[in-house]
This record gives structure tokens, sequence and C-alpha cells, in this order.
């Protein structure tokens, strides 16, 4: 790599330098702009997950983060009860890779406090279940697709309203605040629906593969943001109608429910508490 071929990176941040670090290391030139006087810290603390850290490690930088907290393991807590359902140690992961390590500088995150914004929900999962709390969710994200393609700027669900008026106040037409509710419709079942997920996989999963189980889980959302918004943009660009594209959700939500009614959690074993 020829040595004086010169790359200007702007910002000295954790990705400017990393990057600047790492294009060095193979023999460019690499100049960093920053407007700051000094490099210091700034904000809320850094954490990195297990990939950011294995890079940092083998650009030479572990000795540097030999300074910072790593946590002891991860644990999920009931909101309802502060119990522990059930924990992944980190401890032994960090000492046969230390890449397995979530490094950061402080200490002020407290996972009590959003457990305490979650207690609603805990109860709700503590008295129907998760897996009862996961279909009513969807039950009403699916109302709230179905309600939103029967919304349009002259009619709410094939009543006919004003329309929005040109220049006119934002969300002062019928319409736009019909689309305000039913975002927060969607909003406030989002939460309760992710908690019941999580808890719904550690009692179906085995205890000495949770962490497996819910790699997979990640996984699969991952593919599902990338899958969903490409169906529809497909359908969007063939019918040349956005409804058409969005509809596509209802057949999701659809497939999700009948692959819910089949799982069976009677003989799941029985959630630490």
């Amino acid at each position: 790599m020829a040595a004086s071929r010169t790359i200007i990176v702007a910002g000295a941040g954790i990705g400017g330098l990393t990057a600047s670090l790492a294009l060095a290391r193979q023999g460019f030139r690499v100049i960093v702009m920053e407007k700051a006087e000094r490099l210091e810290e700034a904000g809320a603390g850094l954490q990195l997950s297990p990939n950011a850290s294995r890079v940092l490690i083998d650009l030479g930088l572990q000795p540097r983060l030999a300074g910072a907290v790593t946590p002891e393991a991860i644990c999920l807590m009931s909101a309802a009860t502060g119990g522990e359902i059930t924990r992944l140690s980190l401890d032994r992961m960090a000492k046969s890779d230390p890449g397995n390590a979530g490094w950061r500088r402080d200490l002020s995150v407290s996972y009590e406090k959003v457990g305490n914004v979650l207690v609603a929900q805990g109860k709700l999962d503590d008295a129907l279940g998760p897996k009862r709390v996961i279909a009513g969710a969807m039950m009403i994200l699916l109302f709230a697709i179905v309600a939103i393609l029967l919304v349009d700027k002259n009619s709410i669900l094939f009543v006919t309203v004003t329309p929005p008026a040109p220049g006119g106040a934002l969300f002062a037409a019928p319409a736009e605040r019909a689309y305000l509710l039913l975002g927060c419709l969607i909003g406030a079942v989002g939460g309760p629906l992710q908690a019941a997920s999580r808890t719904l996989l550690v009692q179906l999963a085995p205890k000495d593969r949770i962490a497996q189980y819910f790699g997979l889980f990640a996984l699969t959302g991952k593919v599902t943001s990338f899958v969903g918004p490409l169906l529809i943009g497909i359908v969007t660009a063939v019918t040349e109608s956005q409804k058409a594209g969005m509809a596509t959700l209802v057949l999701f939500f659809v497939a999700g429910l009948a692959l819910l009614a089949r799982v069976d959690v009677s003989s799941s074993r029985t959630s630490q508490r």
C-alpha cells in the first residue's frame, strides 16, 4: 500500500479514531480533523459491544481498555417483583475471550429505573401470561394497521371528514389526528410486546442454551427488519400504491398470530423468580 496516499478523517470520535488507526496500520497517511481543542470525556459513558471490542483489541488497544468497567452478567429481571428470572454470566466469557466483554467508562446506568418504568407491563405479563400479552398486542397492532389503511385525507373508516387546509396548523385536520392517535396506540403496545416476547423465550428455552436462543431471537429480528421494508418496497413499486405496500404488514401479523397459536407454554420450564 502506497504510504503517499493521504486520507482525511473528519471527527476524532471513537469511529473516526478507530478508522484512522486501521488505515494507518495499512500504510496510509491519515489526517484527523477535529474542531475540539482537546480530546476529553464528554456526555454519557460509552458502551462497546463484543464485536467492537474485538476490533479495538486487534488494533493493539487492549492495555488501554484494562481500566474500563466490564459487566459481570446480563440479568433478566421481573419488573413486577424485582426478582431475577435468568442470568447470563459474562465474567467467564470475558476471561476466555476479552472481546466478549462490553467495556464502559461509567456505572451510572441503573436497570432498576428501567424496571420501574415497566412495572405495569410486568404486572400485565404476570397476570395474563406472556403468550396472551403477545397475542393481544399483535391484535391491537393488526387493528392499527388496518385502521391506518382506511384513513385518507378525506375520510376516516369510510366516514367523510374535512380535508387538511393548505397552510393549516399541524394536526388540525381529523385525518392527521387519527394518524397521530393510531401512532400512539402502536407505540403503547410496542413495549409490552417486546418484553413479553423475551419472557416467553425464557420460559421456552432450555436453561443451558438460553444464550443461543436469545442470539437466534435477535437474528430473526434483524432479518425481518430487512425483509419487511423490502417486501413493502417491492409491492409499492409494482402496484404504485403505498397502501398496497403497507397492506403486506397484515400478512406478517396474521402469520405471526397463526404461529403463536401453535406455541405450547404448558410444558415449558418454570421461570426462575
